[in-house]
């Protein structure tokens, strides 16, 4: 049975510490995006958020005709409009 002493427990913490630090790093490296990359994505999103505009104004303007419509949550509608890009 082995005995923890503040000492122990301490370069334990530091030594979890530092390997989360590398993998934080080792993450960040995968996940750096290149310029052009990094536009796509951006554009993509300006798109999504474009589409979700017009289906909102689609909802509002067929209100009349859908009685039961309720507004769009973005919460629920942008995963999809995501999806089809």
């Amino acid at each position: 049975m082995s005995i923890k002493t503040p000492e122990r427990s301490q370069l334990r913490l530091q030594i979890l510490i530092n390997f989360m630090k590398k993998q934080e790093t080792d993450l960040n490296k995968e996940l750096a995006m290149s310029p052009e990359v990094y536009q796509g994505m951006v554009e993509m999103l300006t798109k999504a958020k474009d589409d979700y505009e017009h289906l909102m104004f689609l909802a509002k303007k067929r209100q009349q005709v859908w009685p039961g419509l309720v507004a769009l949550d973005p919460q629920e509608v942008m995963p999809k409009i995501l999806r089809g890009l």
